[in-house]
């Protein structure tokens, strides 16, 4: 993901970028929020990393402009000291996603930016159903005409992806960026195993019009009539 942040305490914001950047994600820094509005009129980001007591414009002000002139496309996590739950309450009806307490922990705070990057793409996918099937994030049920299967969270998100991009030859490393939001690894098979069972369960061999192929080097396609 291309993500911004906005922090002004330098030893803080420079922890924030190398954990972000160590994680396989592209981090844009800002140290003031009106720096960052002007950046964000000019470039897509995927989410935003914010502080909200910041000199200048603040993560408040921040997010009120980024949902009233870009959307709700775009998650949003504060990364703050302010610890009250009024705090919390009034970032989030403001129109941040999730909220995070200073001192924050390297791996949490990564899985909290993955989380919200996997749900606003997925909310993306779920976006350019096909006529012919559909997809229930709230039950992970997948229907293909007459036929269903509910999923592991893990498989609907990889059904979403797949079923985005019907007869499109995908790689292995394409598929772990946009379902794992990260690099699991040449030698690991968790790919190969959640497309194995993926295509069991949804009986992705052709019956129902979708047959999920392996491309001998180069990755799998879902071929469709």
């Amino acid at each position: 993901m291309h993500i911004a942040l906005l922090e002004d305490d330098v030893e803080q914001g420079n922890l924030l970028k190398t954990w972000l950047i160590a994680a396989g994600h592209k981090c844009d820094w800002f140290e003031r929020g009106g720096t960052m509005i002007d950046a964000l009129q000019g470039k897509r980001y995927d989410l935003l990393v914010l502080d909200w007591i910041v000199e200048d414009k603040g993560g408040d002000e921040v997010v009120k402009w980024l949902r009233e002139n870009i959307g709700w496309g775009v998650p949003v996590l504060f990364v703050t000291v302010r610890d009250q739950e009024s705090d919390v309450v009034a970032a989030l009806k403001m129109g941040a996603d999730d909220y995070l307490v200073k001192p924050v922990k390297q791996a949490e705070f990564v899985a909290r930016v993955e989380a919200l990057g996997r749900r606003a793409g997925i909310a993306k996918i779920l976006g350019k159903q096909r006529s012919d099937f559909s997809l229930d994030e709230t039950t992970l049920t997948v229907k293909l005409g007459s036929f269903s299967a509910r999923l592991t969270p893990k498989e609907f998100d990889l059904a979403a992806f797949l079923l985005s991009h019907p007869g499109e030859l995908l790689s292995r490393e394409v598929i772990e960026a946009n379902v794992w939001a990260s690099h699991v690894g040449s030698s690991s098979r968790t790919v190969d195993i959640h497309i194995s069972r993926l295509r069991r369960k949804l009986e992705l061999d052709g019956r129902h019009g979708y047959k999920l192929m392996p491309v001998y080097g180069q990755g799998y396609r879902l071929d469709s009539r």
